[in-house]
């Protein structure tokens, strides 16, 4: 599992369902906001209830840029800009979709998830991973 991850399920793992929603809401208010020019349909997450955007670029090491217009979701996708954010490449690919799925149940998070949330959460990872591999540097 991606440290990060762990630090963070076993931090959440601690709260109650409410003050866990509550944290991740914060999280989502306290994340960066994209530029409306970058809140672009490319860079738009699919099968998002909400308004949710990503940008995955490399250079030797992973930046992911995220934002939506729910702070809950900003929330959680924040969690993947931070966790995921200044790996290599490789690593996101082949641990990522492991550490986030270990991450969502050690934390708890499941109970903070509706249908469309977990859908925008999975599908962000994949989005990710995706991207990833369509840009890989050989």
């Amino acid at each position: 599992m991606i440290d990060y991850f762990e630090e963070k399920a076993s931090e959440l793992s601690l709260l109650t369902g409410r003050q866990r929603l509550e944290h991740i809401i914060q999280k989502g208010e306290q994340h960066g906001r994209l530029e409306s020019e970058r809140r672009t349909k490319e860079n738009k997450v699919e099968g998002c209830q909400s308004n949710a955007y990503l940008i995955v670029t490399q250079d030797g090491t992973v930046t992911v840029e995220t934002d939506a217009d729910s702070k809950i979701v900003r929330g959680y996708l924040a969690y993947l800009s931070e966790g995921l954010t200044g790996l290599p490449a490789d690593m996101v690919i082949d641990e990522a979709r492991d550490s986030v799925e270990q991450f969502v149940d050690d934390g708890g998070l499941e109970s903070t998830f509706t249908p469309n949330r977990s859908d925008a959460f999975t599908n962000a990872v994949e989005a990710i991973i995706d991207r990833l591999r369509s840009t890989r540097v050989e």
